[in-house]
């Protein structure tokens, strides 16, 4: 073996600069994926609800459609969409301010991070857990509201 791999260099702090560089990239590819999705749901939820209500008027003037019921579950999901991407946002929001009262008391009172670096992930707002929950959510009753949609259109032609 070569004297390069039985000793090698101590770049450890060099390492952890890469790490600490790497993750705050990700961390903004999070966010921005995160703020994308939220715009997305939000406005292709409340698009879906106009153009269904547009359809309505137009696709059945004068005719009695069949399965009302399907286009009214779409309406309840396109809401429901719309309503969870607010409350995400609106919950966030509380995450963050909740966040930085936890980063002020771990790191100026008790300077936690400087002994117990390992298990600062670990403390994060019950409502920030529940953030992240919430677009598993609303994704899921867009998908809903589409599906439900089409099925009505389908039905009705």
């Amino acid at each position: 073996m070569s004297e390069e791999y039985q000793n090698p260099p101590d770049d450890s702090e060099q390492r952890y600069e890469q790490y600490l560089k790497e993750r705050d990239e990700l961390l903004k590819r999070e966010l921005l994926n995160t703020v994308n999705l939220d715009k997305s749901v939000l406005s292709l939820s409340t698009a879906g609800l106009g153009f269904s209500l547009v359809l309505l008027r137009y696709l059945f003037p004068v005719g009695n459609p069949g399965h009302k019921w399907i286009l009214y579950l779409s309406w309840a999901m396109f809401g429901l969409a719309i309503m969870l991407t607010l409350g995400s946002y609106l919950l966030g929001q509380h995450a963050i301010k909740q966040q930085l009262k936890l980063n002020e008391r771990l790191i100026l009172r008790n300077n936690f991070f400087l002994s117990n670096t390992e298990d600062a992930p670990k403390k994060r707002p019950l409502s920030a857990k529940i953030t992240d929950w919430l677009k598993y959510f609303y994704v899921a009753a867009y998908i809903l509201a589409l599906s439900f949609l089409f099925l009505f259109i389908g039905l009705n032609n």
